[in-house]
């Protein structure tokens, strides 16, 4: 059965356990995320002009 006076108490239970990033555990995480885009940017750009240059060879295009 739900109890709303129980249902408060562990929501704010688990409210006091919430950790709130610092500034600089912030920036670290945006570079990084940053960082992985710029690679994953390249792969994708690599990837597309290796399989544009082989179709191309395959076609005689």
């Amino acid at each position: 059965m739900f109890n709303p006076v129980q249902f408060l108490r562990e929501a704010t239970d688990e409210l006091k356990k919430v950790h709130t990033p610092t500034w600089e555990e912030t920036w670290r995480a945006s570079l990084a995320v940053f960082g992985l885009i710029v690679i994953f940017g390249i792969f994708l750009g690599a990837t597309d002009a290796l399989i544009g240059y082989l179709v191309k060879s395959l076609l005689g295009a």
